[in-house]
């Protein structure tokens, strides 16, 4: 719980932080260094801490280690899909060499190798480890409080906001505390997903109103962050959030449903208050098209903002280094910036297949893939809570077919996947 906690207090302080200085320079130094020296250390003492004792008990009250360490793997083979992962990491690591890439992360996207690691071997497990009710339901709202306060900061920043004096293409735009309008997308399309699950569940009025409100909130400012990725996220957020209450309960859930409508009606209205809806949904189309019917041309490599040149000469990369990849931050380390087109693919599933290896790739999507293979199998034993994880994590993994990870967005995911990881036992 406390090591989930400083996270989904990261972004609260920030905030704050930001609107005394609304100066994106500071903003960008200040969170990046918040994480590096003060939640990366705090959360990883707090994070072995809590796994190391939860194992000692475990295996303390066991009367047969070897047979609880059986039971343990039989009863948590998802999880092993992500040590596999891990361990595809560290082999292409190895195979790499280690640059001040690896060690340090790359500019503002500041992820280390550690710190990628981090997300399997530490965030996850502690997420699973929680299965007390009223600490999932406190960290979950709290995280969905959080978001609420974040939105108007959005708005003030975005008027207030001063120009960069080191990012010389950068301007002011509807960022929040992010750097780009694609950094703050990710982080919404996991507390919109949140907050359309937690209206369902939520029994108490003033927590369901606050639900509600949430959902309205986060999806107003979706709309003016216009980040396309993070649309099409919430919405499959939105649509799964109906069919998997159903397939529990075994029929509609109205509350799901009105969480669906309030969402397509309230980005329907912003967007076509601040004009963003019809342009996109053009776009939309049009890019579809183009790779439908030609997808090598010079119209359809700009596709998607350019992100289909990105995906397209990734996998050229890809083919030539299948089994361990170019190496953590192998497009900055390697120069092949002109080849790629940027220094990440905007494809989490292809960025995991670039940097660690095809293995890694297909590893990491089957892995978030059993997440809710479990969940179906077990879903007896599904209660609201954990769906509601599975709900607020569907909506990044969707929109990350557009993305990339990022050390201030991608843990969400992670601690999201471990709250949403179904217990076979009390134990």
């Amino acid at each position: 719980m406390l090591c989930i906690s400083v996270y989904i207090a990261a972004p609260l302080l920030m905030s704050i932080i930001a609107t005394i200085h609304h100066n994106i320079d500071y903003t960008t130094v200040t969170y990046e260094n918040m994480f590096r020296k003060c939640i990366q250390p705090v959360t990883t003492v707090t994070g072995i801490t809590a796994i190391i004792v939860y194992c000692f008990y475990y295996f303390a009250t066991s009367n047969n280690i070897l047979i609880s360490i059986k039971k343990s793997i039989n009863n948590n083979k998802t999880y092993i899909v992500f040590v596999l992962v891990t361990l595809f990491m560290v082999a292409s690591y190895k195979y790499n060499g280690a640059n001040y890439f690896t060690i340090f992360g790359a500019a503002n996207l500041g992820e280390s190798f550690y710190i990628k690691v981090k997300y399997f071997v530490l965030l996850l497990p502690v997420g699973m480890i929680i299965a007390d009710e009223k600490i999932k339901r406190g960290l979950l709202r709290s995280l969905m409080i959080v978001s609420d306060f974040m939105v108007p900061v959005a708005f003030f920043l975005w008027k207030t906001q001063l120009t960069s004096h080191y990012f010389t293409d950068w301007q002011p735009a509807f960022t929040c505390i992010f750097t780009n309008i694609n950094y703050y997308g990710y982080f919404l399309s996991i507390v919109t997903s949140l907050s359309a699950a937690m209206f369902v569940i939520e029994r108490e009025t003033i927590w369901k109103r606050a639900a509600l409100f949430s959902l309205v909130l986060n999806t107003v400012a979706l709309s003016f962050d216009n980040t396309m990725g993070a649309w099409i996220g919430c919405l499959f957020a939105c649509i799964f959030n109906i069919i998997v209450f159903h397939m529990r309960d075994g029929h509609g859930n109205k509350a799901a449903i009105f969480a669906f409508e309030i969402f397509v009606i309230t980005l329907i209205l912003t967007g076509i208050f601040n004009g963003f809806m019809i342009n996109n949904i053009k776009m939309l189309l049009t890019d579809i098209g183009l790779i439908a019917f030609d997808p090598m041309s010079e119209e359809a490599m700009a596709a998607g903002s350019g992100r289909w040149i990105l995906w397209v000469n990734s996998m050229k990369l890809i083919k030539e280094n299948p089994l361990f990849g170019i190496g953590h931050e192998g497009i900055i380390a390697n120069r092949l910036y002109e080849v790629i087109g940027l220094n990440r693919p905007h494809n989490e599933y292809i960025e995991y297949a670039l940097f660690y290896g095809i293995p890694a790739g297909v590893l990491y999507f089957t892995g978030c893939f059993s997440v809710y293979m479990r969940a179906l199998k077990e879903k007896a034993k599904l209660d609201d809570l954990t769906m509601v994880a599975l709900v607020s994590a569907f909506g990044y993994l969707v929109g990350a077919f557009f993305g990339l990870t990022l050390y201030c967005t991608t843990p969400y995911l992670f601690i999201m996947l471990g709250l949403g990881y179904v217990h076979l036992e009390k134990s």
